[in-house]
C-alpha cells in the first residue's frame, strides 16, 4: 500500500472538512413544538417575529448606568440624558462574540430584530451541568438554538432561558457553528437538530 505525503494529507484532510462544514444543515420546520409548555411558547414568538411576546418573556436585572461606554466585558449599560450615572436602569443579557447588556426597554425591538435574522430552529437542551453556573448556563435552564447565515457562514444565534422558561440572554452567534456550539454548550437534548 502506498503512503501518501504530508501534504497530500493534510490537502484531503481541509477538502474533507471543507465538504463537511460546507454541507447543508436540516433545520426544524416553523411551528415546531417540544412539549414543554415554558419552551414552546418561546419557538411560537420567534416563529412569529413577535418582539413584543418575547419581551414580555425575558427576566430583567438591575445594573448602574454609567456616562459613557466603557472597556468591560460586557460594557455598561449607558445612561440616557435624563439619568445621572449609577441609576439604576432594568437590563437583560445579549451577546455575539462579546456580552453586552439590553435595557428592557429595547428588549421589544432587540429581540424582533433578531428573530428576523434567524433561518430556523437547530436544537433545543439542557444546560450543561457545571462548577459554575451563569447567565449564559443557568442551572435547571435550557438553550434554544437556531441557524443564521448562509453555506459556510452559518453560527449559532439562541436564547437562553432560565428553569421557568424567562429569557435571560439573547445571543447572535459569533463563529461557530451550530454543531459545534451545541457540543460546546448542551447538555441533556430536549429537541436534538435534525438528521
Amino acid at each position: 500500500m502506498r503512503r501518501l505525503s504530508i501534504a497530500t494529507t493534510l490537502s484531503l484532510a481541509v477538502l474533507i472538512v471543507s465538504t463537511v462544514a460546507a454541507a447543508p444543515i436540516k433545520l426544524h420546520p416553523s411551528g415546531t413544538h417540544t412539549g414543554i409548555e415554558r419552551i414552546d411558547r418561546v419557538l411560537d414568538a420567534v416563529d412569529a417575529r413577535d418582539g413584543d411576546a418575547l419581551a414580555a418573556l425575558v427576566q430583567p436585572f438591575t445594573r448602574p448606568c454609567v456616562a459613557k461606554p466603557d472597556q468591560h466585558i460586557p460594557s455598561r449599560p449607558v445612561c440616557d440624558t435624563r439619568e445621572k450615572p449609577g441609576t439604576p436602569v432594568q437590563v437583560f443579557w445579549g451577546g455575539s462574540c462579546e456580552g453586552y447588556f439590553v435595557r428592557l426597554t429595547d428588549a421589544s425591538d432587540t429581540l424582533e430584530a433578531w428573530a428576523g435574522n434567524v433561518r430556523g430552529l437547530y436544537a433545543v437542551y439542557r444546560s450543561k451541568p457545571a462548577a459554575q453556573y451563569s447567565a449564559f448556563n443557568p442551572r435547571a435552564g435550557f438553550g434554544v438554538m437556531y441557524a443564521a447565515g448562509k453555506g459556510r457562514s452559518l453560527v449559532a444565534p439562541k436564547l437562553i432561558l432560565g428553569p421557568r422558561g424567562r429569557i435571560r440572554a439573547v445571543l447572535s452567534g459569533c463563529s461557530e457553528t451550530p454543531a459545534q456550539e451545541l457540543a460546546r454548550v448542551a447538555g441533556k437534548l430536549v429537541l436534538p437538530p435534525r438528521k
